[in-house]
């Protein structure tokens, strides 16, 4: 396997945790649901950042993405 570089990983830059953050927010939004906290991070590695929101319908949001597929994550809502 090729050697991974922080700087290469998206969770690692500046701006992708509140884009994505705000991304989670949006497509919640837009299913009616409606968010009691704020999202909470998880845990993060060299392959993966997670994520959940509490909402009125309990725990929703489950963020997950890979380095081979962050450009197609999706939430699991």
């Amino acid at each position: 396997m090729a050697e991974m570089h922080a700087e290469k990983i998206p969770w690692s830059q500046p701006d992708w945790v509140g884009t994505t953050h705000a991304w989670i927010l949006e497509q919640l939004a837009h299913k009616d649901y409606v968010v009691t906290g704020a999202v909470e991070h998880i845990k993060s590695s060299l392959w993966s950042y997670v994520a959940r929101v509490a909402t009125n319908k309990g725990m929703r949001c489950s963020l997950s993405p890979s380095l081979h597929h962050h450009a197609a994550c999706r939430p699991r809502v």
